[in-house]
């Protein structure tokens, strides 16, 4: 007799999106990484008895990041050893919680009067004991079933557990926690105000806390558990997180250090305006230490592999470089080196002299870089959300041994593929990987790159053990890009970049990507596309016109394509006329010597319009006219096959079929396909939107 055991914790995704800032992002994926391994360590430990075998998730004995939060484990007894087995993960799991948040708390109130203490407790003790959620069922294996079908079995149990949500009864009274919106804030007594103020004025790192935040319980375990003093090693971190300021910076800050690198170029005027500049921050702040960023006294700059790996050792020990490293990219865009920045920073306000003195101490700096032909800093960065098409589906199609197996591939890829292409092989930083589902920051310049990269190593890797989906066909996975500016708010960001993944699945009918192009001003752009078709990639495609704007094409491009949205995507138009227009357009806007190259670009451009035939349109037109008494089928047969955006024009052809209207079928058809044709072309201007601004970050 054996039995499965699935067992999942959470809450996951409002939990690691609900962060104001990097740090909460990545210490709240830690956490619940964290967690997972005390559950497993525990699985283990039975497995090394020879009591059961640790299916999902494939770990290493010291690990404890980047552990998914779903465990499956075969149980080598009755249904009653299981069920003990369960409750004792589980315990493991609560017990671990429970201390990380007693260390926090201990750290954290160490400053406080036994009288002032009480209430935080109260509160703290309510939240903790009700925020952790852990599921688990056992099912006991049926020997007349396949390891597959048991498995399917055992999941779907699952999936109906945890409809039957336990939701505990919480009276969170007086002011929400700024980050959660859900939690009472901390306080000893009604002043919330004066608490904080106090908390903050505690702080080696004024930075950490912001001058009107108010955490919770929860948000001040994330925020504060990786203190030294708070005890909790594991979530220590190992080197210095980038804000979100910094990873837009990140290739400016790059392409300085690789210029100061370089024994060929005069950096002299370079170097000089730096240090002006370093020199006139420091008069703002109290301490240097307030400025730079340190550890046991010494420079901690923010942490890129890249770096690390490709500029010299004499480059990187130079002083002024590690001034240069260990300041945050707040102070190197101009609309955030401003009063309200030195005062989060050094807790003092400056006088407008000193600030207009650093201002301009900056656009010197920023000018003396222009003139070595690097690229302004980009006020934009991008948050990549990858993860597994229909993996339920594959996983429940396995034997164990290639479920396992399937386990120990998806581990090695989180624990090394998806960390050496994100953060050596470019200038990210990884958030989570567990296996399939990916979070990572990144520059604009590297984005689409590590995108199509991740993607492509996926299916890879996977192919090289032989498992294919519940279709038969080779697995894949689906990308979402939210490109935002790096003051935009990091929750909803992070947000837009998870629903830009499902996007890519629901919409574009997986194996695609989807990008959000979220604008500081000016109504926000998306674009998808699949990530191949006909043997060809997206980002092949994408990048050639990177390359073009970057060379020659005309940055009016985008606006150009955007007429041949608005005054030629009719049906009345044939698709040979737009194709001429845009051909007639692209030779206008290449110089004479670059024209040669304009069918490829003309190619690369059409590839991502994807505009159906007018063949195709007209067979549509024929069969809405005939209007036969099956008309549904008829039109469901006539697209076949069809994905991502030709779902969307067939079901609103077959809405018209059933709604009742008096205007004719055949105009309200005609509508439909017009308004089809619209969006593909306003789609592909984004395209090119997004192909020029990438080009101006290189």
């Amino acid at each position: 007799m054996s039995a499965i055991i699935v067992l999942t914790i959470g809450p996951v995704q409002s939990y690691i999106s609900q962060a104001r800032r990097t740090q909460d992002l990545w210490q709240g994926s830690r956490i619940l990484s964290y967690l997972a391994s005390a559950g497993v360590h525990h699985a283990l430990s039975q497995q090394e008895h020879g009591l059961a075998e640790v299916i999902y998730p494939s770990m290493k004995r010291d690990q404890t990041d980047n552990i998914p939060n779903r465990m499956v484990i075969r149980w080598k007894g009755d249904e009653d050893g299981a069920k003990q087995c369960a409750k004792e993960i589980e315990h493991a799991i609560r017990g671990t919680w429970r201390t990380l948040s007693a260390n926090t708390m201990r750290y954290f109130t160490e400053s406080l009067q036994q009288d002032e203490l009480e209430n935080v407790l109260g509160i703290w003790q309510r939240q903790e004991n009700t925020w952790l959620e852990c599921y688990w069922v056992v099912v006991p294996e049926n020997p007349a079933l396949s390891y597959s079908e048991n498995m399917q079995h055992a999941n779907a149990t699952m999936g109906a557990r945890k409809l039957l949500r336990n939701f505990p009864h919480i009276e969170e009274h007086g002011r929400k926690g700024s980050i959660t919106g859900e939690h009472e804030a901390l306080r000893s007594t009604g002043d919330y105000v004066s608490f904080w103020n106090d908390r903050k004025g505690e702080q080696r790192n004024l930075a950490l806390l912001g001058k009107h935040e108010r955490l919770s319980a929860i948000s001040t375990i994330k925020r504060f558990a990786h203190e030294k003093k708070a005890d909790n090693d594991a979530l220590q971190f190992p080197n210095r997180l980038p804000s979100t300021s910094s990873i837009a910076s990140a290739s400016f800050r790059y392409d300085v250090l690789r210029i100061l690198d370089r024994q060929d170029v005069d950096v002299s005027n370079l170097r000089h305006t730096l240090q002006a500049y370093i020199k006139a921050l420091l008069t703002l702040f109290k301490k240097p230490s307030d400025l730079f960023f340190t550890q046991n006294g010494y420079s901690n700059p923010e942490y890129f592999g890249l770096i690390e790996q490709t500029i010299s050792e004499s480059t990187l020990h130079d002083e002024l470089v590690k001034h240069f490293r260990s300041i945050d990219g707040d102070f190197l865009f101009e609309d955030t080196l401003i009063s309200k920045t030195i005062e989060e920073y050094s807790g003092q306000i400056p006088n407008a002299k000193q600030m207009r003195n650093v201002q301009q101490a900056l656009s010197d700096f920023l000018k003396a870089a222009s003139a070595l032909d690097i690229p302004r800093p980009q006020p934009y960065f991008v948050i990549l959300s990858m993860d597994g098409d229909h993996m339920g589906k594959t996983l429940g199609n396995l034997d164990q041994g290639q479920h396992e197996k399937f386990s120990r591939t998806l581990a090695d890829f989180a624990r090394h593929n998806v960390k050496n292409i994100v953060e050596e092989e470019h200038l990210g930083r990884l958030v989570y990987a567990g296996g399939d589902d990916v979070l990572a920051l990144l520059p604009v310049r590297h984005a689409l790159q590590v995108a199509e990269q991740l993607r492509s190593e996926f299916e890879k890797v996977v192919a090289t053990i032989g498992v294919k989906n519940h279709k038969g066909e080779p697995v894949t996975a689906s990308t979402g890009l939210v490109c935002v500016h790096h003051t935009h708010n990091l929750q909803d960001a992070v947000n837009a970049a998870n629903n830009a993944q499902k996007i890519a699945k629901d919409y574009y009918g997986r194996n695609a990507l989807d990008v959000e192009f979220l604008r500081r001003s000016g109504e926000p752009r998306s674009m998808g596309h699949k990530w191949r078709r006909d043997n060809e990639t997206t980002f092949n495609h994408i990048d050639k016109l990177v390359h073009a704007f970057g060379d020659d094409l005309s940055r009016n491009l985008p606006y150009d394509l955007a007429q041949i949205a608005y005054k030629m995507t009719a049906v009345s138009v044939s698709y040979d006329a737009r194709k001429a227009e845009l051909l007639r357009i692209l030779k206008r806007r290449l110089s004479e010597d670059k024209k040669n190259g304009v069918d490829d670009l003309l190619k690369s451009i059409l590839w991502l319009v994807k505009e159906p035939q007018s063949a195709f349109i007209h067979d549509i037109l024929i069969l809405v006219e005939n209007s036969p008494s099956n008309l549904t089928e008829e039109i469901h047969a006539l697209f076949g096959m069809a994905q991502g955006e030709l779902i969307s024009l067939r079901d609103a052809i077959k809405r018209e079929v059933n709604k009742k209207s008096e205007k004719p079928l055949e105009v309200r058809v005609v509508s439909e396909i017009n308004k089809y044709l619209e969006k593909r072309w306003k789609t592909t201007e984004a395209w090119l939107e997004l192909a020029r601004f990438i080009a101006q970050t290189t």
